[in-house]
């Protein structure tokens, strides 16, 4: 099971209970988050490497993506990504609380 954890400050937290987990700058969760809503699930794939350094959680989440059966199984995936929320950079954070926390 894969975590996401969004955090106030805008950073995201990409984390496997038992494996690596990689913690994405604002700009680089922005990126991640618009790149899931403008493109279809093979552009997202194939972004990934590019959005995310870290190979090992890149190749965790296209492994999940691969053992999802149905197409409709693999879009819900994606829109887990694409329904994050993004901050503007003029946001002003009041420290690095939890906003939102998804399991897929």
């Amino acid at each position: 099971m894969i975590t996401l954890t969004n955090y106030s400050s805008g950073e995201l937290l990409i984390a496997n209970g038992a494996g690596p987990a990689v913690r994405l700058s604002r700009e680089s969760a922005h990126r991640l988050i618009l790149h899931a809503r403008m493109h279809s699930v093979d552009e997202f794939l194939a972004a990934l490497p590019r959005l995310i350094a870290d190979t090992e959680v890149v190749n965790q989440l296209q492994t999940l993506f691969a053992s999802l059966q149905g197409r409709s199984d693999r879009w819900n995936f994606k829109e887990k990504f694409a329904r994050l929320q993004t901050l503007s950079q003029e946001h002003q954070t009041k420290g690095n609380e939890i906003k939102e926390v998804v399991e897929v």
